[in-house]
């Protein structure tokens, strides 16, 4: 009777193994292949606009360049418009408010002036006594 040994076991396993990786190894290397194949073809076909394109990269690049300066510009203009904005509000209501306090000192004038002729004209007739004295009758009575 022949027996398997330990170590002709594991060759026989290791072998397999092996074999395995190979075979994996093929087919990686087939789909590789077709995918560099795949890619060459897709560069063949777009030779001219890849061509068109990278002589056209330094004009693109001078674009952006423009674009992004005048952008830059752009916005310090409309930062100064913005502060001048907000200064142009603080004076319209500084001149509010001083126009409010003349409107209402003067208004104020105005009261003081009604009351003085109040008290001019209708102190005088109670100090005539005409009043007084038809209140002190109604009072009696």
């Amino acid at each position: 009777m022949n027996y398997v040994t330990w170590q002709e076991l594991a060759l026989l396993v290791l072998f397999i193994l092996i074999c395995a990786v190979c075979i994996y190894l093929i087919i990686f290397i087939r789909n590789l292949n077709k995918s560099v194949n795949i890619i060459r073809t897709l560069l063949y076909d777009n030779k001219e606009g890849i061509d068109k394109s990278i002589k056209t990269l330094p004009e693109i690049s001078a674009n952006i360049v423009e674009i992004t300066s005048a952008g830059k510009n752009n916005i310090r203009v409309v930062e100064e418009v913005i502060h001048s904005i907000g200064e142009t509000v603080e004076m319209t209501a500084a001149t509010a408010h001083t126009i409010k306090n003349d409107v209402l000192g003067r208004l104020k004038g105005l009261i003081e002036l009604v009351e003085l002729i109040w008290k001019v004209f209708f102190k005088s007739r109670d100090d005539t006594g005409t009043h007084n004295q038809d209140k002190k009758e109604e009072q009696g009575s």
